[in-house]
């Protein structure tokens, strides 16, 4: 390739980038550019007829990947209606990263279009969509149990989560949706389970997909967000992520430490990650008060349920039993529309 060609097609790509969209070739002969790059190593083409330097993608998170392949393709095919957790991204919604990946879009029954590579389709009887930041999507509210009925319970409750967030919602609403939504439709059970946790104080997916987690492995579902006063300095409250209160009185505080803490911007506030650590143990010496602990646990112990498990007994963390997974049951009072929660205990031998 001459030095000027390859250097109008780099070009290309980073004005792509800066448009959050991957570059579609529009001649045989730019087609022909960008596959050299993609042989020499310096671009990839994720989905047929796009193209993005690989530096670029390396760099991006599985979500964000999503939404440059959602915004191409938006651009490619503007009637297309993006469905499920390609959605969700789009309006917002958290999704785990292992839910990443493939495409999803809404056809018509009547429709003959087939899966594609690195696309799903999925047919439906009516296509209601809205516009989202120029990419036509399914609604708020029918993605959301879209994605509760398709996910699981780790993956699904981090999205309930941030669609209370989102909508301003409570547990109740979500219910409401779920219950106006599901008739007949495939996985509603697992809609209805996953709602029934769901709680909009979790801050982040990451603190949503860890408490699925412990509530799979039997543990009680902790409250969220609880307000710890500082003892020498009243003004001063502390929130932590997670509290479980103990038969004895005791009380457990659990903190989920991720690596952004230490290097997002938005999280240090100016501070170094050795300063931001100093404030952590300062913050924790003023909880750990007598008959309080505080258990700290990172997303690789959540990755791993035996370990995690292994570090919630050592601190006494209540279980309902041993191997069961708890289960909420909800009832409807149709008198007044609230919802009463009923736990049962599911042996999952």
């Amino acid at each position: 390739m001459a030095r000027r060609s390859w250097t109008e097609a780099q070009l290309l790509l980073e004005e792509a980038e800066k448009c959050g969209v991957c570059l579609v070739s529009t001649s045989e002969v730019m087609n022909q550019r960008l596959r050299r790059l993609v042989r020499s190593g310096e671009a990839l083409s994720p989905l047929p007829g796009m193209f993005i330097r690989c530096q670029t993608w390396n760099d991006m998170h599985p979500d964000a990947r999503d939404l440059f392949k959602v915004r191409t393709l938006a651009a490619q095919h503007p009637n297309w209606v993006f469905c499920r957790q390609s959605a969700a991204l789009v309006h917002g919604l958290w999704i785990p990263w292992k839910a990443c990946g493939d495409i999803h879009v809404m056809t018509s029954v009547e429709s003959n279009c087939q899966n594609a590579s690195g696309i799903t389709r999925h047919h439906v009887g009516t296509l209601r969509s809205v516009i989202v930041e120029g990419v036509r999507v399914t609604t708020l509210d029918r993605t959301a149990f879209d994605c509760l009925r398709s996910l699981s319970f780790e993956a699904g409750l981090g999205v309930a989560d941030s669609w209370l967030r989102m909508a301003g919602g409570t547990r109740g609403d979500l219910l409401n949706l779920v219950e106006r939504m599901g008739a007949s439709c495939p996985g509603v059970r697992q809609a209805w389970e996953t709602a029934s946790f769901s709680d909009g104080r979790s801050e982040n997916g990451g603190e949503s997909y860890a408490r699925a987690v412990m509530i799979g492995l039997g543990f009680e579902a902790p409250e969220l967000q609880v307000e710890v006063r500082d003892p020498i300095d009243s003004q001063h409250v502390f929130r932590p992520d997670y509290k479980w209160s103990l038969r004895d009185g005791s009380i457990v505080y659990g903190e989920l430490d991720g690596l952004d803490k230490y290097s997002d911007p938005e999280m240090t506030k100016g501070l170094t990650p050795e300063q931001v650590r100093q404030n952590e143990r300062i913050r924790e010496s003023r909880i750990a008060l007598p008959g309080c602990s505080v258990v700290r646990f990172s997303m690789r112990d959540v990755r791993d349920p035996g370990r995690l498990a292994a570090i919630l007994s050592l601190y006494h963390v209540p279980q309902r039993a041993s191997g069961a997974r708890r289960s909420r049951i909800v009832t409807r009072h149709v008198r007044d529309s609230t919802y009463q929660v009923e736990e049962r205990i599911f042996d999952r031998r």
